[in-house]
């Protein structure tokens, strides 16, 4: 494919056209059907108007271009809140490709912007200590934003909470006078809601009857 011409568009961007149809599926485009690329990656191969491109040649323009802007993007979402790495290859998967976005989560680890062991353990105390969620559901959406399962279990457990202490604290804070006038609709809701944050139903069983009468409201 030849480079028959080079636009500068707005975003850092160059629009090109080549001497055939672009059938590249990962190629972005604009309404005239001319190939977006990311200014600076094509400026760092040197190619110019003239220039033939085998395939490989092409694909790897596309890739680059696709990580340079992946890579910027990410940088933009650091700079409002922490990532995982996966958590943010997710992120970036739409816009730019799966290839581009694992390349620009990668780089962020190597340039230390990303860190899922530091990210683990101040998303754990977030997790128990201010949404109060139960251990064992701050360790799954660990889980579900990369972080790998065992780790996510040592960073939940070095937070120290112990379930059931966290339901008194729930309890004491926010439904004691309802479970003292409410009754066994009013301990229904509360373990509902008890659950929600991922509490099991023996701990919520074993310390609302702390509070009332457990044969009388489970029978």
């Amino acid at each position: 494919m030849k480079i028959l011409k080079i636009h500068t568009r707005r975003r850092s961007l160059y629009a090109i056209a080549f001497d055939e149809l672009i059938e590249n599926e990962e190629a972005k485009l604009d309404q005239s059907g001319y190939l977006l690329v990311d200014r600076t990656a094509f400026d760092e191969t040197g190619y110019a108007v003239g220039r033939e491109l085998c395939d490989d040649e092409f694909c790897e323009l596309i890739f680059r271009s696709a990580y340079y802007r992946a890579r910027e993007r990410a940088l933009y979402h650091l700079s409002r809140r922490d990532f995982a790495e996966k958590e943010m290859a997710d992120k970036l998967r739409r816009e730019f490709g799966d290839a581009a976005a694992k390349a620009a989560a990668a780089r962020m680890v190597e340039l230390g912007l990303i860190n899922d062991e530091s990210y683990a353990e101040r998303y754990a105390e977030i997790m128990l200590n201010v949404k109060q969620w139960s251990p064992s559901r701050a360790v799954r959406e660990l889980v579900i934003r990369g972080i790998d399962r065992d780790f996510a279990k040592s960073a939940v457990d070095a937070v120290n909470r112990d379930p059931k202490d966290m339901i008194r604290q729930l309890i004491d804070k926010k439904y004691a006078s309802k479970l003292a006038t409410g009754g066994i609709k009013a301990a229904a809701s509360v373990s509902n809601s008890l659950a929600g944050k991922g509490y099991s139903f023996s701990d919520i069983r074993a310390v609302i009857g702390e509070y009332l009468n457990e044969n009388e409201l489970y029978d």
